[in-house]
């Protein structure tokens, strides 16, 4: 053998135990590598998938949010509905009907004046205005005479009266002081509702 050969051959040899030395790092080091590119390889489409799926699910939530929300609006439009159709069906009733009106001005408003001491003159009446949509207002005029308190009494009982009345005039003058006796005129405006 010559010097040579032995020389390639220590140097191989040396190669060979260097390489055993780090023989277990670069096994690692490959197996590391292949376990990477295999964890990439298998993870990669099903993160892809996820990632779809997060943005279709996002999608569904806004859609399922908003449906929720509209759901409740109309829930609550329809409470609040509700409670103005209540509302107006209450101030429906605070109105006269026609009927009711008629029966007011012709005999109980007479009876409330008389059994409170009052002596009615003259009533007037005016034709029903419109107000508003169903609503129509009339005007009642009144003369009358009665003692102060049984003046006061009487508008009293007009303003407690179930049904809307508002008195827009009023004006006395005393006929005598003892006892006091006052000569009333009174106009007051009442409200119809003419479709009940």
């Amino acid at each position: 053998m010559s010097f040579l050969d032995r020389f390639n051959l220590e140097e191989q040899e040396q190669r060979i135990e260097l390489f055993r030395k780090y023989q277990k790092y670069v096994f690692g080091l490959v197996g590391s590598i292949i376990i990477f590119y295999g964890f990439l390889w298998i993870v990669t489409p099903k993160y892809k998938v996820y990632r779809e799926n997060k943005v279709r699910l996002n999608r569904f939530v806004d859609v399922l949010n908003t449906r929720r929300a509209k759901a409740l609006d109309k829930k609550n439009i329809l409470k609040e509905l509700a409670r103005l159709e209540a509302t107006v069906y209450e101030k429906e009733a605070d109105f006269f009907t026609v009927e009711e009106y008629n029966e007011f001005s012709i005999n109980i408003l007479p009876k409330l004046a008389n059994n409170l001491g009052n002596i009615i003159n003259t009533i007037t009446y005016s034709k029903f205005k419109p107000l508003k949509d169903k609503v129509h207002t009339a005007t009642l005029g009144l003369r009358f005479e009665g003692s102060y308190v049984s003046v006061i009494n009487f508008i009293m009982e007009l303003e407690r009266f179930s049904k809307i009345i508002k008195v827009d005039e009023f004006s006395f003058k005393r006929l005598t002081d003892d006892p006091v006796i006052l000569s009333v005129t009174l106009q007051a405006t009442a409200y119809i509702n003419k479709d009940n």
